[in-house]
């Protein structure tokens, strides 16, 4: 869908040279919609486990802590995911969208395995 931008404004082309723009600027934005859905199932580990590999193509991810509210998965963007270094701590019940675009590893750690949680992870793809 074109954009118009209303005022006058100078960009650099591609040589470094400033130039002038007109009014209006027309600018076509390009969405990518995601029309794939992958779900997975992660068993709780009290060891760090890859909770969704790093993948270039991915939209956008969520993950689901199916485990007891008392039980702790401990999320982090990267690898690694320790009780002490993490991006989220999921209770259970809790869910958690993976930032947009975000396209690297994610892993997890729990805190207890009482009873044996899962993460359902579902992965956004064009």
């Amino acid at each position: 869908m074109p954009l118009a931008i209303d005022r006058r404004v100078q960009i650099l082309d591609e040589t470094g040279t400033l130039i002038d723009v007109t009014n209006p600027l027309d600018v076509a934005a390009v969405e990518t919609a995601a029309g794939t859905a992958v779900r997975t199932s992660v068993t709780g580990s009290l060891a760090v486990v890859t909770v969704l590999a790093a993948n270039a193509a991915r939209l956008g991810a969520t993950v689901f802590h199916e485990g007891p509210a008392k039980q702790t998965l401990f999320l982090a963007l990267g690898a690694g995911a320790t009780a002490a270094d993490y991006t989220v701590p999921l209770h259970g019940g809790d869910f958690f969208e993976v930032p947009f675009r975000y396209v690297g590893v994610v892993t997890g750690i729990w805190d207890i395995i009482a009873t044996l949680p899962h993460a359902r992870v579902t992965e956004l793809t064009a």
